[in-house]
């Protein structure tokens, strides 16, 4: 993860040394919550402050609220 994109890279084989280029994708908001001892790990409480508490005070407030998110589930 880098800022707002997310940077796949193909796995490399014993037996294939052909690498193909990395696919980067751009989003709004990128979360990193692989490894808890990173110190960017996003919690899935970072993520709800940082996201979900302004949308779901719309939403009481009367306004239509959607959250799209992909990626890990909760533990």
């Amino acid at each position: 993860m880098d800022k707002h994109q997310t940077i796949v890279h193909q796995p490399t084989t014993l037996d294939k040394m052909e690498r193909k280029q990395p696919k980067t994708f751009a989003f709004d908001h990128c979360f990193c919550s692989v490894d808890s001892t990173r110190k960017d790990f996003a919690s899935q409480e970072v993520v709800f402050d940082y996201l979900g508490r302004d949308i779901l005070d719309n939403a009481f407030q009367g306004y239509n609220a959607c959250i799209f998110a992909y990626g890990q589930t909760g533990k």
